[in-house]
């Protein structure tokens, strides 16, 4: 059992790992950081409403 109460899958044979399969053709090239910034909604209050996750968007 790990420290946060899980159970770990048993070894499975069956399993394998996709890179040994498919290997990548090429290595993406992606940006060291990324701000999204400015495609998020501004926040509103959800008042007395259990609504937190429907107010992020």
């Amino acid at each position: 059992m790990l420290a946060n109460a899980t159970i770990p899958s048993p070894e499975d044979n069956r399993d394998w790992i996709a890179e040994s399969i498919f290997p990548a053709k090429n290595e993406l090239n992606l940006p060291k950081t990324l701000d999204l910034r400015s495609k998020m909604k501004t926040p509103r209050n959800q008042k007395s409403r259990g609504t937190c996750a429907a107010f992020t968007g």
